[in-house]
């Protein structure tokens, strides 16, 4: 039996390079046509521990349904990315920070319900998802727009993941 690898699993998800790219141009786009655009990064943030508790091709198998899951949840006009490592990006084109807040719960929403069997077993991911919001002139840089979702991320980290969080904070919830 062939085992496929966890790049071959993934060959509709666009490597870090290749999201620069997709970014950067979309990015051009919003803020030309003053389109709304965001960009949510994806953690599982449990998945080192499942990878040594069920083993490496386990770790890779749940992070490559994970990565399916996130692709049924978005739309055709949407980047699935590869950002760096275990942690995921999903550029949200022609979306708003409510839109991109209606995106976030509804993978949380999944991740809470969906298990993943593993051996006799079912495991649950727990995901960390940084929200931000770029476009209609919102946002000045790309870079920005990168940085603000990274730093989303790290706070729904430090909360212990099964959460996101949206930067720069805003006073609506």
């Amino acid at each position: 039996m062939e085992t496929l690898s966890f790049s071959d699993r993934l060959k509709n998800v666009f490597r870090y390079p290749q999201m620069l790219k997709l970014l950067k141009a979309e990015f051009s786009r919003a803020r030309r046509y003053d389109f709304p655009l965001s960009l949510v990064l994806f953690e599982m943030i449990n998945l080192r521990n499942l990878r040594d508790v069920h083993g490496y091709e386990a770790g890779e198998f749940i992070a490559s349904e994970v990565i399916r899951l996130i692709e049924q949840e978005s739309r055709i006009s949407d980047f699935v990315c590869q950002y760096r490592g275990d942690v995921f990006a999903v550029i949200l084109t022609h979306t708003d920070l409510k839109g991109a807040r209606t995106f976030a719960e509804r993978i949380l929403k999944r991740m809470e319900t969906t298990g993943f069997k593993v051996g006799e077993i079912t495991v649950k991911v727990i995901p960390a998802l940084g929200v931000a919001y770029g476009g209609e002139k919102n946002s000045l840089y790309m870079d920005s727009l990168l940085e603000n979702a990274a730093k989303a991320l790290e706070s729904a980290r430090q909360r212990g993941g099964a959460c996101y969080e949206v930067f720069p904070p805003t006073t609506s919830s």
